[in-house]
């Protein structure tokens, strides 16, 4: 259905205005009528109804006969081109926003819409609600001026008014005036039906319910201490706290926007969509996820459309689909939208990643304060958004699950670094090919502090012209040699995880079948061979005296601090923290991070 409505706007768009005649208006409306197979498909009510206006494009009598368009005279004539301009231009607006709304259409749940910081949010919305394109859209702003002034109301404000304000409303470029007057109508429109409703019902059974009861019953479900009343002669609603009423605009920022954001609900128009831009403005995450889910399952005949970039919001959203603004051209008024289907990715981390538009490395580390984040940031942020994901597990994870996805979602590329954690070369050229990488010269990240070329910055800097770089590496050289059965056997432990990872029982027919597979798997001569061969590669690397090799395998995160409170400190230093002047160093000292980049990390792209 989309291809053709793009087709209609590009018929419209080639029309030589001054060479319309009959043949093209009946070429024109032909092509309308495949807006009545919306009619007959699966769309939301709110799109159906959007798709029922009417659609015949017609001149009035005295230009339904353009044969004779070369007898008339040049007024008549400017007025006929004026008149297919004007016509032309509502019919596009038309069907470009059944272009625009097709994606939501399909849908017949609530929609969160997100996307990076100009990519089209807020343009998108400002373009529905302008044009008075179809009645039932209902815009509510981020922008807000919550106090009531009777003096920038109207004393006859009725739902009505309210339902044909809130169809012309914009998202930008309020006046103080209109942003009063909004709030205050809400009020003014509550009163006057309240006061009609029990003017025509007075005596009489079966009376409608009011809005103004509607909405308290919400309000008190919000703030259990908050009543109200109403003032009919000023048309305005009373707050009653501790038996005490007291003036709305008196009232706290939270307490007034959910006044605001009930009232706008109550009176939209019937089957409607329901545009909010920040709907957690002012409100804490709890009283504001109580709030919109009491509102739709009160407005259950509209849609709602959320835009945010609150992950909490987002969160409590749990009956809602997830969009995508990829992105937007206001002056073209074309808009990219994506539904964002269920990924291997935790949800808030998947919404921030929509808004980077470098590349993304996934790396192990707790947050942004991690040792990972802060050497990988350093290392890489000019080229990467950086994303630590806790363990080694959750890279793969991740970056497997961002790269699927990469066609229909996003951009660009991810990829992962992670620990050497003595993983055997087999298993790094298999990693490298998900584009999960491995820094084999150090074994965890820790080290990368320890690299020579970081460790002689070091000590040139607080300790030169002394020999305590070479100390330091002979302590470390050190500290494998006494800890190499520790060392042999945590190397062996994580090459059998990663057979139990990689292995696959092939027969399972029956249980005799099944256990003799097993345990060709996990022989005693799988073990020994094994565990040789690590104790073969680890003697080798500590008999070399290689400083390089022993920072390859040492898997003892936190050795390298004990030798270093002890080596770094005489009286001039106390005892400086190495971990944390080294990567001080590294991140100010560009050529120094470059270096170690190129030199130890030529394998990332």
């Amino acid at each position: 259905m989309i291809e053709k409505l793009k087709k209609l706007l590009n018929f419209i768009d080639e029309i030589n205005i001054e060479e319309y005649n009959q043949e093209i208006e009946e070429e024109l409306n032909s092509r309308l009528s495949i807006i009545e197979e919306i009619r007959e498909k699966e769309y939301s009510i709110q799109y159906t109804k959007l798709a029922q206006k009417p659609q015949v494009h017609s001149f009035p009598a005295n230009y339904q006969s353009m044969v004779d368009k070369g007898s008339w005279d040049e007024y008549r004539l400017n007025q006929f081109v004026q008149n297919v301009k004007s016509s032309l231009f509502s019919i596009r607006k038309l069907v470009n926003t059944l272009v625009q709304l097709e994606p939501f259409g399909k849908e017949n749940r609530n929609i969160v819409l997100v996307g990076a910081n100009g990519a089209g949010k807020s343009s998108f919305a400002n373009y529905l609600a302008q044009h008075n394109l179809f009645e039932n859209l209902a815009v509510i702003p981020a922008q807000k001026l919550l106090f009531f002034d009777i003096y920038s109301g109207s004393n006859t404000a009725t739902p009505d008014v309210i339902q044909q304000q809130q169809s012309n409303v914009t998202l930008k470029n309020y006046g103080i005036n209109d942003l009063k007057g909004i709030f205050t109508n809400l009020v003014v429109a509550a009163v006057n039906q309240e006061s009609q409703i029990n003017f025509e019902y007075k005596g009489k059974e079966n009376a409608p319910k009011t809005e103004f009861e509607n909405f308290k019953n919400i309000f008190t479900n919000l703030f259990s201490d908050i009543d109200f009343t109403m003032d009919i002669a000023n048309r305005v609603i009373i707050p009653i706290k501790d038996s005490q009423k007291y003036y709305l605009d008196a009232m706290s920022d939270g307490e007034k926007v959910a006044v605001y954001y009930i009232l706008r609900i109550l009176f939209a128009r019937q089957n409607s969509y329901i545009i909010v831009d920040e709907p957690e403005t002012y409100l804490n995450s709890n009283i504001s996820s109580k709030l919109w889910n009491m509102l739709e399952q009160q407005r259950e005949d509209c849609q709602f459309i959320y835009i945010t970039h609150n992950i909490e919001f987002i969160n409590s959203r749990v009956d809602s689909d997830l969009f995508w603004m990829k992105s937007g051209n206001i002056n073209k008024e074309s808009w990219r939208l994506e539904k964002i289907e269920q990924l291997d990715i935790p949800q808030d981390l998947l919404i921030s990643l929509l808004g980077s538009r470098k590349n993304i490395l996934f790396c192990e580390g707790n947050g942004r304060s991690s040792i990972d984040y802060r050497i990988y940031e350093t290392l890489f942020g000019d080229k990467y958004t950086v994303y630590p994901v806790n363990g080694c597990e959750k890279v793969k994870q991740y970056t497997k699950a961002y790269n699927s996805s990469n066609d229909t979602i996003f951009k660009n590329k991810a990829i992962g670094i992670i620990d050497y954690d003595l993983r055997s070369e087999d298993e790094i050229n298999n990693l490298a090919q998900n584009n999960i990488f491995v820094n084999a010269e150090v074994n965890e990240i820790e080290m990368v502090l320890l690299l020579p070329e970081i460790l002689q910055k070091f000590v040139n800097q607080y300790f030169p012209d002394s020999d305590k770089a070479e100390e330091f590496k002979d302590a470390m050289i050190e500290i494998a040699r006494e800890n190499s059965e520790t060392i042999i056997l945590n190397k062996t432990k994580s090459s059998l995880e990663e057979r139990v990872s990689n292995e696959k029982i092939q027969k399972n027919k029956n249980k005799a079948q099944l256990k003799e597979d097993f345990l060709k798997l996990f022989t005693e001569e799988i073990f020994d061979t094994c565990y040789s061969a690590i104790e073969s590669e680890v003697i080798k690397a500590i008999e070399s005296g290689d400083y390089m090799s022993s920072l390859k395998i040492n898997c003892l995160k936190k050795s390298y601090i004990s030798v270093a409170n002890k080596i770094f400190k005489d009286e001039i230093h106390r005892g400086i923290n190495y971990e944390s002047a080294s990567q001080k160093l590294l991140m100010d000292d560009k050529e120094l991070s470059e270096l170690v980049k190129t030199k130890y990390y030529s394998m990332i792209p």
